[in-house]
């Protein structure tokens, strides 16, 4: 009862704190000249752009323009796979065979079922013709009976010509169906995917795509190359529909190719499987973001000489008659003034700074201004935001992120350490819920003080 008194009373004092702005209580508070940290980025990442000058270098591989998929009949079973996964095939290569002997059983038992109805029909023509025999050696007498009997059998007959007309059609849908029972390829290309579940004869292969279909054919020919490139630098390369990047070979760096980032590069680029990682090596999941980076695909002016899943080098190449000058920086890093160009920089001493740059030409399309003097690939810039102060420290975006998982970390720590106490964790998910960062450590850290009375 004592504990959960004091728990009432420790959150009533962390809500005294939000009301009085914690003056009643010896709690150091924050200084007010302190500014906040503001986070800067390197203009060599923003841009794409290597401190060396050198356009950045991006990983990339080779990989199709597209895939066939061929589905099995889902009433048929397969005898035989005659493929398996890599294998190169080409148009008319037979890839699988279907199962016909249940199928030739059925036709063969329909022949027999149609003949034996048949024999029937003949039964009932010949029974008509004897009656009809009978009825005339006998006259009048019992005419009748001979004639209800003999009405009968004709609309027997009738019944029998309709199902054996109809049987007649069943047998040959069966045979339509059953026709060349070998599939073979539509297209050139190479096997990327077999779902095996009716073949004993082939591998199931592991894949992220959920696609049902039995098998599925990369085609070759038409290639393109799928890269990784940082997220911001991508965005800001998407927004120009001419954007061309050159393929360099990793064997022989004097092979080149050139193409044009493909309009869906920025945001469907999880249609192929083969990923690139850090490493340049393939992964067999797919994302179309992996931390900062993104994956976007080029679609190639020539393809010749290029094989499927090279692994290759690539650079931005500026637009035809498009060429930029000094440095392409995004209009949001910059303050404009009228004709006056600024930055807000990370100066010498480590603090924000205001800096007047000389700008060239702007690219509207891109919203890209040439800065020509003022800025260097090596220095850190911040988003421009009107608030922002020379002078205020600055943290690198890196570190800024470092710091925000080990603060959040520690906070969950702290708050574990309260234990499952009903009142106090009430009181905490109060603090959470206002947006006061430091006023919740604050009431975080009464609340897990080891003090005599807590232990009663």
């Amino acid at each position: 009862m004592k504990r959960v008194v004091l728990a009432a009373i420790t959150a009533s004092v962390g809500i005294s704190i939000l009301t009085t702005g914690c003056s009643k209580l010896a709690i150091p508070k924050p200084k007010e000249t302190e500014k906040p940290s503001t986070v800067v980025e390197s203009v060599s990442a923003i841009t794409g752009i290597s401190t060396s000058g050198i356009p950045a270098r991006m990983p990339g591989i080779v990989v199709s323009q597209g895939t066939k998929e061929i589905y099995k009949a889902d009433d048929r079973k397969i005898r035989e796979c005659k493929v398996s996964q890599g294998d190169k095939v080409k148009k008319g290569d037979v890839l699988f065979v279907y199962d016909t002997d249940e199928m030739k059983l059925k036709i063969d038992k329909g022949v027999l079922e149609i003949e034996k109805m048949k024999q029937e029909l003949d039964g009932f023509k010949k029974k008509i013709e004897t009656l009809k025999k009978e009825k005339q050696k006998n006259g009048k007498s019992n005419s009748g009976s001979y004639d209800i009997e003999i009405k009968e059998l004709e609309l027997d007959i009738t019944a029998q010509e309709f199902q054996i007309e109809q049987k007649i059609k069943d047998q040959a849908s069966l045979t339509e169906s059953m026709g060349d029972p070998a599939v073979v390829s539509p297209v050139d290309g190479f096997v990327k995917k077999i779902n095996a579940s009716d073949s004993s004869d082939s591998d199931d292969l592991t894949d992220t795509e959920t696609s049902d279909a039995y098998i599925v054919i990369e085609e070759a020919g038409n290639y393109r190359v799928k890269g990784k490139a940082a997220g911001n630098d991508l965005l800001q390369r998407a927004a120009d529909p001419e954007t061309r990047v050159k393929i360099i070979s990793r064997i022989d760096p004097e092979k080149t190719w050139e193409g044009k980032l493909q309009s869906e590069g920025a945001d469907n680029a999880a249609q192929n499987n083969a990923v690139i990682n850090a490493d340049d090596t393939e992964d067999t999941e797919d994302t179309d973001t992996d931390g900062e980076n993104s994956y976007f695909y080029v679609s190639l002016d020539n393809s010749e000489g290029l094989m499927m899943g090279q692994h290759v080098v690539l650079e931005w190449a500026e637009s035809s008659g498009n060429e930029k000058k000094g440095i392409p920086l995004s209009s949001v890093y910059l303050e404009i003034h009228d004709t006056d160009y600024y930055c807000w920089a990370e100066s010498k001493d480590g603090t924000l700074e205001r800096r007047k740059l000389t700008v060239g030409n702007y690219y509207e399309d891109e919203d890209v201004y040439e800065i020509l003097s003022g800025l260097d690939l090596n220095d850190y810039i911040a988003v421009y935001d009107e608030s922002l102060q020379e002078g205020a420290a600055v943290i690198h975006s890196e570190d800024a992120e470092e710091e925000t998982e080990e603060e959040e970390t520690e906070e969950e720590v702290e708050v574990g350490n309260l234990g499952n106490n009903s009142v106090i964790s009430k009181a905490v998910s109060v603090c959470s819920t206002i947006q006061l960062p430091f006023i919740r450590r604050i009431i975080v850290r009464i609340l897990s003080i080891p003090t005599p009375l807590l232990s009663i």
